[in-house]
């Protein structure tokens, strides 16, 4: 109905006043351009089934809040492009650390950084972060949408990347 050729999802976690927040950054890839009508109506549907998905976890969200899109515009793709060309292992690695929670959350790095300086629930928090959330995929793709992007590029390891940009 949307024409969607393809997404990249990449989780985040946060920790706040209200505990645990997780949430998702969502690219969806979709065929030709759509009208201001049905990328309203998709960010409708998007968000409808993200609210039924926590309700059956149990969890909590409202079309208000807990759910928000935003439009790429026409430079999206350069964008993007200019990101990947200058982003390497080194600024993932980097760019952690970066990263600062909003409206008074937390990320895990931030826990980890307080309790480098004698923070103990800080500490526990980031424990409690690495069980739950060891072994899962943090950035997932849409099955053959990362070949179809990045071609060979796509199944290096980090390994042969990293020696790549030692290599220069």
């Amino acid at each position: 109905r949307y024409h969607i050729h393809g997404a990249i999802s990449a989780r985040e976690v946060t920790y706040g006043a209200k505990g645990w927040h997780p949430h998702l950054h969502v690219l969806l890839f979709v065929e030709g351009k759509l009208s201001f009508t049905e990328r309203e109506l998709l960010a409708d549907w998007f968000s409808v089934q993200w609210v039924d998905t926590l309700r059956v976890m149990g969890e909590d969200a409202t079309l208000q809040h807990g759910t928000k899109s935003v439009e790429a515009n026409q430079d999206a793709g350069e964008s993007v492009s200019k990101l990947t060309a200058t982003w390497n292992s080194a600024s993932e690695i980097a760019g952690i650390n970066s990263k600062k929670g909003k409206q008074g959350g937390q990320t895990p790095a931030q826990l980890l950084n307080q309790y480098n300086n004698g923070s103990d629930i800080a500490g526990k928090r980031f424990v409690e972060y690495a069980k739950a959330t060891k072994g899962h995929n943090w950035i997932v793709w849409t099955p053959g949408l990362k070949d179809e992007l990045l071609g060979e590029d796509a199944e290096k390891s980090d390994e042969t990347i990293a020696q790549e940009e030692k290599q220069g």
